[in-house]
């Protein structure tokens, strides 16, 4: 196991890819708990949910400034994943028990997700806006029920792995918003909808104890500054090379964690 003392280190890192991409986060913080601090699942996914929702609140302060947000569609994705989150969250209170070995299994198979997500993102998005163009009125028909509803799948995922409200969330919105979510608008507003529903779904593991406050205050003390760099200089920089990068890690190492 490795010392504590490089915690900061590894937060500094992911709070730099969340501040750049607004994905990558909780993806890459579970495999580091997992392989480099031996931490349980458990344990791993409640300390991942705060810490991605205060490391995002960081990042989203510039994002928010530089009207990245789209907030329709956040307030759209709020109203399917905080209720299911909520939902998820009494159903662990009143003895859903999900065994360790699937759970990891689920994180495992979301982080190869989230990698092939970031990967074809824009190609999915390209084919979206055709389909926006030939039948406008048909595709905002279905625009809302659908970020709603999806906002419930992303909620009951994060609440099961801390997995999901970034690179699933980025494809989500690059199909129903084709023309909308720009790259800057499209990281500002996934970083923005993560926070409240890091915080419900952490919040509830943190009443159960679950989560580790010195791993947590460790971590933090690198992606407090690493997320508001990244967020601050994101005008000159490449996302979309980084998420190439990015992605190809995530499907090795959630291929590593599944087998």
């Amino acid at each position: 196991m490795i010392d504590l003392h490089y915690a900061p280190l590894f937060g500094l890192f992911v709070g730099l890819i969340v501040g750049m991409t607004g994905v990558g986060g909780g993806a890459l913080l579970a495999p580091i708990l997992l392989f480099f601090y031996g931490l349980e699942i458990k344990v791993v996914i409640a300390t991942d949910l705060i810490f991605a929702a205060i490391t995002k609140s960081i990042a989203s302060t510039n994002h928010i400034k530089n009207s990245f947000i789209d907030w329709q569609v956040v307030f759209r994705l709020w109203l399917g994943s905080i209720p299911a989150s909520i939902i998820i969250l009494i159903l662990i209170f009143y003895g859903l028990s999900v065994k360790s070995d699937l759970i990891i299994k689920l994180v495992g198979s979301l982080i190869i997700i989230s990698g092939f997500s970031m990967l074809f993102s824009n190609y999915a998005q390209s084919k979206s806006k055709l389909f926006r163009h030939r039948s406008p009125e048909e595709f905002k028909k279905f625009q809302s029920p659908l970020t709603i509803f999806f906002g419930s799948v992303l909620g009951t995922l994060v609440t099961l792995t801390s997995l999901g409200a970034g690179a699933i969330g980025v494809i989500i919105l690059k199909l129903l918003y084709p023309f909308r979510m720009e790259s800057q608008k499209l990281i500002g507003s996934d970083t923005i909808h993560a926070i409240p529903l890091s915080l419900v779904a952490g919040f509830g593991f943190l009443s159960m104890g679950l989560v580790n406050s010195d791993m947590l205050i460790m971590l933090l003390i690198g992606s407090i500054p690493g997320a508001f760099i990244g967020s601050t200089y994101i005008k000159g920089l490449q996302p979309d090379a980084v998420k190439i990068i990015l992605s190809i890690v995530l499907i090795a190492v959630g291929i590593k964690i599944v087998l």
